[in-house]
């Protein structure tokens, strides 16, 4: 083979080595941008499901805090009700109270000085009593 021959086959190899390198890179490039691609397309993925988890979780707080505030509803509307019923009870109580201070007076007999109660009047004739 001759020196020409050889420098023929070094130069044509070169040449396919750059070829083949040029190849390579742009495969490579091609492989970077495929991975970048597909990178954004999980981060996208990631991003979407996690806003989903978001909003799921953000309804579920809801709901419970529906539920406990339904709760919380019902327990101060019973509580309330027990109270009303105590008051209820306590005004009747001082209604009688004033009602039979009214009726029996300072003695504790009906009629009795500073009452209003006779038991052998009527009120018809309460009126008339003064008339006399």
């Amino acid at each position: 083979m001759s020196i020409g021959e050889v420098l023929y086959r070094v130069l044509k190899a070169e040449e396919e080595g750059k070829k083949i390198l040029e190849d390579a890179v742009k495969e490579g490039e091609a492989m970077v941008k495929r991975a970048k691609e597909e990178a954004r397309a999980l981060i996208t993925q990631a991003s979407e499901r996690a806003d989903r988890e978001a909003r799921n979780l953000i309804e579920d707080a809801r709901r419970e805090a529906n539920q406990v505030a339904a709760r919380l509803r019902e327990e101060a509307a019973r509580r309330n009700a027990i109270l009303e019923d105590r008051a209820r009870k306590r005004l009747d109580q001082a209604v009688d109270m004033v009602l039979r201070a009214a009726w029996y007076g300072d003695s504790g007999d009906p009629g009795g000085p500073g009452g209003l109660g006779d038991p052998g009047d009527s009120a018809d004739s309460a009126g008339e009593k003064g008339k006399g």
